[in-house]
């Protein structure tokens, strides 16, 4: 259902479904779905799943879709499950994303979220790229 319903509300919901189960089949299902479902709305959703799961196989699969997902909003959705990540620790990532995208969009986008980060090194990343 997540990948085939024609229902936009019944593919959410399955996505929901697979985010909330145990273990590595969900996170492997999310995985599946980001990186290969037609469907950017599915891809999003699927991103945001992984973020909720913050396992490292979900984590690496979420920094390697925001540099290389052909869509900006799956990029986008990638990189905001990685703000969602207990005790900061995506930090560093969205400090590199905000430094080196290639896309200004999503570059702009982890400025934003450095800035609602009360982190060191958020503020010191800011300041740096303020810097001429």
């Amino acid at each position: 259902a997540a990948e085939t319903d024609r229902s936009e509300k019944v593919r959410e919901g399955a996505i929901f479904g697979i985010s909330q189960m145990e273990g590595d089949r969900g996170v492997d299902a999310l995985i599946k779905l980001v990186r290969n479902n037609s469907d950017k709305k599915v891809r999003e959703k699927a991103a945001f799943g992984l973020g909720q799961k913050a396992s490292e196989k979900a984590v690496a699969t979420l920094k390697d879709v925001v540099f290389s997902s052909d869509d900006t909003d799956v990029q986008k959705s990638a990189l905001f499950a990685l703000t969602q990540l207990p005790d900061q620790s995506g930090v560093e990532y969205i400090i590199k994303i905000a430094k080196t995208h290639p896309n200004p969009k999503v570059r702009k986008e982890a400025v934003f979220w450095l800035g609602q980060c009360d982190d060191e090194r958020a503020i010191e990343a800011l300041i740096k790229i303020v810097r001429p």
